[in-house]
């Protein structure tokens, strides 16, 4: 049900079920189980829905060190943990500290998957839209743009996945212009747009 919540924006309600989900996890199978560290993840998901983010962040801990306790540092899971840590920091406009902990994510994923992986777009386009609050706009550009490839491989270009991406390189693209810090960005904004309307 907590799923169902989340998915109809119903945040309160998720939080409720994922906290009785949590607990039960934690009696079942003992508070160091990786399946409480997913439980404590899916509890994160609808803190920061609620703009809750300090609990979520410390959430967020808690599932990183049950993962790393169990698989060691470098899982892939630990990197879904820190990815998460990083777009709850990029919230708390804690932009600098967010970089750390996405680019983080991004070398664990990479190392884990390889560099076409769609948990790999995932870190990347978080990453873009953490370059650009910290006015990193060529290093944005680059992160949102192979997002975007990734989802229009993984997923086609009507995907909703692929429009977001979409979005976040039109954002990089709108300062960037203004600033003229992209030489062809009015002619790359142009194409944005045409893709757009595809």
């Amino acid at each position: 049900r907590a799923a169902l919540y989340s998915a109809q924006g119903q945040f309160e309600a998720a939080l409720g079920e994922f906290r009785a989900g949590l607990e039960q996890r934690e009696q079942a199978l003992g508070a160091d189980h990786p399946l409480v560290a997913s439980a404590y993840n899916n509890l994160a998901t609808a803190l920061l829905e609620l703009g809750r983010f300090d609990e979520a962040w410390a959430a967020l801990e808690h599932a990183k060190a049950i993962w790393q306790r169990a698989y060691g540092p470098r899982h892939p899971v630990v990197a879904t943990a820190i990815n998460g840590i990083g777009a709850v920091l990029e919230q708390m406009g804690r932009y600098a500290d967010a970089r750390v902990q996405l680019e983080q994510a991004l070398e664990l994923r990479t190392e884990a998957f390889g560099d076409e992986h769609v948990n790999v777009a995932i870190t990347l386009d978080n990453l873009g839209s953490v370059l650009l609050h910290l006015g990193e706009y060529e290093q944005a550009r680059v992160a949102s743009q192979r997002a975007l490839d990734l989802r229009a491989k993984h997923f086609g270009v009507h995907h909703p996945h692929y429009a977001s991406s979409l979005v976040n390189l039109g954002m990089v693209f709108g300062p960037a212009f203004m600033k003229g810090l992209l030489g062809n960005s009015k002619g790359i904004l142009a194409s944005l747009m045409k893709r757009a309307k595809a």
